[in-house]
């Protein structure tokens, strides 16, 4: 299944239903993204979010591992940076993929 896309004002949220699968910038309709901040929600203890730029080979811009299910993670980019990211599923560690969810807070 596809992970899916849920855009409502400065919001992307990206969620998966069931196993998922990669997911990209392109699925919320724009060439790119200004993103200010971006949060996820972990589902337990060493849960893993890797998300890269523009591809899945791609550097990262996000690398980062859960310490609890409750250890929700805050990256925030002061003026908004221009992005196209990319989230292999290969690269994560979800403990329950269809908990995990992703914020993109865009200008």
């Amino acid at each position: 299944m596809a992970a899916v896309t849920t855009k409502n004002g400065n919001f992307i949220e990206v969620s998966y239903q069931t196993s998922g699968s990669d997911w990209n910038y392109t699925a919320t309709g724009l060439d790119n993204l200004k993103v200010k901040a971006i949060f996820w929600h972990p589902t337990a203890a060493n849960d893993v979010l890797h998300i890269r730029e523009g591809s899945n080979s791609g550097p990262a811009i996000v690398y980062t591992k859960a310490s609890a299910d409750t250890d929700t993670k805050a990256f925030y980019f002061d003026n908004g940076v221009w992005m196209k990211p990319y989230i292999k599923i290969s690269d994560q560690t979800f403990g329950t993929v269809t908990a995990t969810k992703i914020i993109f807070v865009i200008e």
